[in-house]
């Protein structure tokens, strides 16, 4: 006799997601066993932990859909959970490099200054 598939897992917050740097955490609730996590149709994780770590995300929209597996199979695929990328500016970015430099430079100055006079 077959055993009937397993229920479907839910993410924890099923809400879209935006993404400033491309990292993503995911979790979700789901039957105990086999989990496999899909991203625009690849699967890119298998295991039995309910959470996934994506990184590196290119700018850009993105689908992502969770399965379980026990002894009757596999549970359809969860309704897909969005995520959209959209990474800080370059003069964002150029603005907080400058930002840490000149706060670099001022705590050198001090330093060198007070080693100066310790001396």
């Amino acid at each position: 006799m077959a055993t009937a598939a397993p229920s479907t897992p839910a993410f924890d917050d099923p809400e879209p997601v935006v993404s400033h740097d491309g990292i993503v955490q995911l979790s979700w609730s789901g039957p105990p066993g086999d989990y496999e996590v899909r991203l625009d149709e690849r699967v890119f994780y298998r295991g039995r932990l309910p959470s996934a770590h994506l990184s590196g995300l290119r700018e850009g929209d993105y689908t992502v859909s969770i399965r379980a597996r026990d002894d009757g199979g596999w549970s359809p695929w969860s309704p897909a959970k969005h995520i959209t990328v959209r990474h800080h500016s370059l003069p964002l970015v150029f603005s907080l490099m400058a930002l840490g430099l000149l706060t670099f430079g001022g705590t050198a100055v001090v330093v060198l200054r007070s080693s100066r006079r310790s001396a």
